[in-house]
């Protein structure tokens, strides 16, 4: 199998050289009588007596046209054949590159080379790079900003907490021990409280919360006072008769003079 497969091989590799091909060509070139003879419906005996009385009449006529006439045609092909088959090739390419090059004009496009294809597709590659690197500066800065702003505003409410808590603990915080001022004046207490110029003791506790958050809407003078909301609007209101406290812009409580000299001099301001 492997010798028959060897013959095969060099068979193929000889059928296959050009020099084979165009000495096939050649020789039937050359002997085209001879094929024709052949194939023809002539007596087997007539053919070949044809062919040695008219085609090969010597062993002249089987040497010249059975292999040297072929021979040398295919060699002079063999030699010859590659100069013109680059002239045309080349023309044909050349036409055929300008064929593509009006093909790109006409479209709008232009050729590019190789390299300068590489360096546009540098660029981009570049751009790109810088462009990612510019969003995540970017969302970096976003998100440093948000912390900040989370702290700030925790901060804040951590603030408005502790305000708020020490409102309601001065809002709270009443006079509950018997005292002397620096004039030397006493402050009463939750049980002297009562009787001072006409006002109870309600009246007087809203008379100090005003005094301590001047300028503060009704609804927060309601919200931190230790009486009824329905009280401590009668009392508000006696107290606006009494022209102990005044209203600004019709919503904002603050003392008159006479309010805040009668805390003066019953003692609650040290």
């Amino acid at each position: 199998m492997d010798f028959i497969q060897s013959i095969k091989a060099h068979l193929y590799d000889k059928t296959t050289s050009p020099l084979f091909g165009a000495f096939l060509v050649s020789w039937i070139a050359f002997n085209y009588e001879f094929m024709f003879i052949l194939n023809s419906t002539m007596p087997v005996h007539d053919r070949f007596e044809y062919i040695s009385t008219f085609l090969y009449c010597d062993y002249t006529d089987y040497l010249l046209k059975g292999f040297l006439f072929p021979l040398g045609s295919s060699i002079i092909i063999l030699l010859a054949y590659p100069y013109p088959a680059r002239k045309i090739y080349g023309y044909w390419k050349a036409e055929h590159i300008k064929q593509n090059n009006l093909r790109l004009n006409l479209e709008g496009k232009a050729l590019i080379s190789k390299k300068k294809e590489s360096e546009i597709r540098k660029e981009i590659a570049d751009m790109e790079i810088k462009y990612e690197n510019e969003i995540n500066k970017k969302d970096s800065k976003i998100k440093a900003l948000t912390n900040l702003i989370n702290d700030l505003y925790g901060k804040e409410n951590e603030s408005a907490k502790t305000i708020r808590s020490l409102k309601e603990q001065l809002s709270n915080k009443e006079p509950n021990e018997t005292h002397k001022n620096k004039l030397g004046i006493p402050v009463p207490n939750d049980k002297d409280i009562k009787g001072i110029h006409g006002l109870d003791s309600n009246q007087i506790k809203v008379l100090l919360l005003i005094s301590k958050h001047e300028g503060e809407r009704i609804g927060y003078i309601l919200d931190n006072s230790s009486t009824h909301k329905q009280v401590t609007k009668y009392n508000l209101e006696q107290l606006k008769e009494r022209r102990l406290i005044s209203i600004e812009d019709g919503i904002k409580y603050s003392l008159t003079p006479e309010g805040r000299k009668l805390l003066v001099e019953s003692g609650y301001f040290e």
